[in-house]
């Protein structure tokens, strides 16, 4: 004989089916946020959109700050993908001779701030398993590997990412 559930069963299920749909949406924002982020022009008109930036990189910083683990972990993957495409088509640029966009360049500077700014905050007090963060400064690495000589600001951008990530895992 099948039994109901009890309402502290269903109130409990009915929490989780919120709380995991509140986690898509924001998933959801976040991406967007990281889309507006590296795509898009940086002026409009004679309007830089470099104030509505560097909000969108403050926007980011909340939801690692007071959002899930899963959720920061998250974001910081999608920037980092964001970044190894940007090294990749530098180190394409160099190949073929084809220009990379002022705007990607721009763009990039945020996902590296972003990336900069979550990394700093979690030289206090670091959520993240080491093995990820090696994971992290392998990937960053292999950003630098073409793009040393021909793009020195990005690579220095880059490597001081890895830097950060150096100085977290030392102090564990």
């Amino acid at each position: 004989m099948a039994t109901f559930p009890s309402l502290g069963e269903m109130e409990e299920q009915t929490q989780h089916g919120k709380e995991v749909s509140f986690m898509k949406e924001v998933c959801s924002f976040v991406e967007l946020i990281i889309d507006k982020l590296t795509l898009g022009p940086t002026n409009f008109g004679q309007y830089p959109v470099h104030r509505q930036k560097h909000s969108l990189v403050n926007m980011l910083l909340v939801f690692i700050q007071h959002g899930s683990l899963p959720l920061a972990l998250s974001i910081v993957e999608q920037l980092t993908e964001s970044l190894e495409t940007f090294c990749g088509a530098l180190n394409q640029s160099q190949q073929t001779g084809e220009l990379v966009g002022s705007d990607w360049f721009e763009n990039s500077y945020f996902v590296i701030q972003a990336m900069e700014l979550t990394l700093v905050l979690w030289l206090r007090d670091c959520p993240v398993h080491p093995g990820l963060l090696q994971e992290l400064q392998s990937r960053l690495d292999n950003c630098l590997v073409g793009i040393t000589d021909r793009f020195p600001l990005v690579a220095q951008a880059v490597w001081k990412l890895t830097s950060i990530i150096e100085t977290i895992l030392q102090n564990r």
